[in-house]
């Protein structure tokens, strides 16, 4: 497909952008499945930030604030509540029916409904809740950077991201906890929010990505790539955490910031050079493979492996006695979980798609 005719979809979506929402989605899923492990490190880096570097490139402001905050609401936590209010009701089962790590399917109404009530308080309070934290997160990032791109200054819109930032960070470097609807973690993703709409707001760098060769793309993508894995060990070195902004990590902040931005951009230049038809598929419907990856993965846990004897990834990667040696099984693993995550997904987009919460799948 030639890069420089197909910038945009038939319906008026930015292929490349579907690409770099898919390839997050893919580290996402990988990042749950190899938590603590090489892969698993190395796909945090970048991850999330992509997501959110994503996000920023396609924020609009819209004509008032009120119209932005109409869109938003409908966009963000409209999809919050839908996909997120089944959460408390399952975790509640799942806490009351499990007891030492092990299912007992025996559940009183009233043991239920107290556990019920603990997780729907924390669903409303947002501290971090499930994967459903980031829908939360981005709602108020977007609503902050409204704000901030009111100020007609780039210098002053810029040194307000970094303050920002840097109150962020010494806040979790002085033992900071976690805030009511994920405040903390607004303030560590909006220079990767600002920098997308950085580039939206000015093409040059997205139309000279575009006029590159592919050689060179693809020399620059492996040159970004290295700098991205060399740096996120050297974060990990130095603090001994890579970046995890769901469990509040940032490891040795401006270590890992630059280890993100190089990988964002390798992955653009990528998904800008190099497009296929699955990870444009992942990114144009990454909200319903977000919200329900986590439960088709406890699923394939909990059913399909143990009906067929095979050893679950949770298993294999738990075991703090694994090595090198056992990676080629743990990706072997790994790999059998996406086939059937996107499969299963597939089949849930399916069954939607002819209904009026379509627009959502």
């Amino acid at each position: 497909m030639n890069v420089l005719n197909s910038a945009n979809s038939s319906d008026n979506r930015i292929v490349w952008i579907d690409m770099l929402k898919g390839i997050a989605m893919l580290a996402v899923m990988m990042g749950h499945l190899m938590q603590h492990t090489y892969v698993g490190d190395f796909v945090y880096s970048f991850a999330v930030p992509l997501f959110i570097f994503a996000s920023g490139y396609l924020f609009k402001r819209y004509g008032s604030f009120k119209e932005f905050l109409k869109h938003k609401f409908k966009s963000l936590i409209i999809p919050y509540l839908m996909f997120g209010l089944p959460f408390p009701i399952a975790i509640a089962y799942y806490n009351v029916a499990t007891s030492g790590g092990t299912f007992i399917g025996h559940v009183s109404l009233a043991d239920y409904f107290s556990a019920l009530l603990q997780e729907l308080i924390n669903y409303i309070l947002q501290i971090h809740y499930n994967v459903i934290w980031y829908l939360a997160m981005i709602f108020l990032a977007n609503v902050i950077m409204y704000f901030i791109l009111l100020i007609k200054r780039r210098w002053a819109q810029t040194a307000i991201v970094l303050v920002l930032l840097a109150i962020g960070s010494v806040y979790f470097y002085m033992g900071g906890k976690p805030l009511i609807w994920n405040v903390d973690t607004v303030m560590m993703s909006l220079p990767f929010f600002y920098v997308g709409h950085l580039l939206a707001d000015n093409g040059a760098c997205i139309n000279k990505i575009r006029e590159l060769t592919r050689s060179k793309a693809i020399l620059l993508f492996f040159a970004f790539l290295i700098g991205n894995i060399i740096f996120n060990q050297l974060t990990i070195y130095v603090s001994g955490e890579c970046l995890d902004m769901n469990s509040c990590e940032y490891g040795f902040v401006p270590f890992t910031y630059v280890s993100a931005f190089l990988g964002i951009f390798a992955f653009l230049i990528l998904s800008i050079h190099f497009q296929t038809k699955l990870m444009e598929f992942l990114g144009k419907h990454s909200l319903i493979y977000y919200v329900i990856h986590v439960a088709i993965i406890h699923g394939i846990n909990f059913t399909i492996f143990p009906l067929l004897n095979i050893p679950t990834l949770v298993d294999v990667v738990g075991n703090a006695n694994y090595n090198l040696a056992d990676y080629p099984l743990m990706i072997g693993l790994m790999i059998i979980y996406l086939v059937l995550i996107v499969f299963i997904t597939w089949l849930i987009i399916l069954l939607f798609s002819k209904t009026p919460l379509k627009n959502y799948f």
